[in-house]
């Protein structure tokens, strides 16, 4: 950076001021990122655990009753219902199980937990109803397809 002086004239400030400013900010820079990563490491962590605990929990629910709801959406609505019933199931939230108690981990924990319970209940629902829908209207359009069809002839 020049200062232009009267007459044309240049003067350059003092460039030991101007790196050690530089180096400074680069610094504080540098120790405010590690310490926001070396703590974000440790809460990436926990919070990477809770949520693999909250998928495992989801994984233990039966949710057997939405393979029923699909092939219901199936019989009623047609072909539509495993998709209708499939959407149902993934905006139905979840609940946690009541003889599961959360008070053992920290509120980021708990926000991770939740997360990793809520989207794998979902995905499993939307998985069975769908399962359930498609396999009974597979089933019903092959009885209609079989019974529309005409009889062999007879030589």
């Amino acid at each position: 950076m020049n200062v232009i002086l009267e007459k044309g004239v240049e003067e350059q400030p003092n460039m030991a001021i101007q790196i050690r400013a530089a180096l400074k900010r680069v610094l504080v820079f540098g120790c405010s990122l590690i310490l926001l990563t070396s703590s974000g490491l440790a809460s990436a962590e926990e919070c990477t655990t809770a949520k693999k605990q909250g998928k495992d929990l989801a994984s233990q629910q039966k949710e057997t009753r939405w393979l029923l709801y699909g092939a219901g959406g199936a019989v009623v609505l047609g072909p539509l219902g495993p998709g209708i019933t499939g959407i149902v199931a993934a905006a139905k939230p979840p609940t946690l199980p009541p003889e599961h108690s959360l008070e053992s981990l920290t509120s980021e924990q708990q926000v991770c937990f939740v997360k990793g319970y809520n989207r794998k209940i979902r995905t499993r629902r939307v998985l069975r109803a769908m399962v359930g829908g498609m396999s009974v209207n597979i089933v019903l359009r092959t009885a209609t397809a079989l019974l529309q069809a005409d009889p062999l002839p007879e030589d």
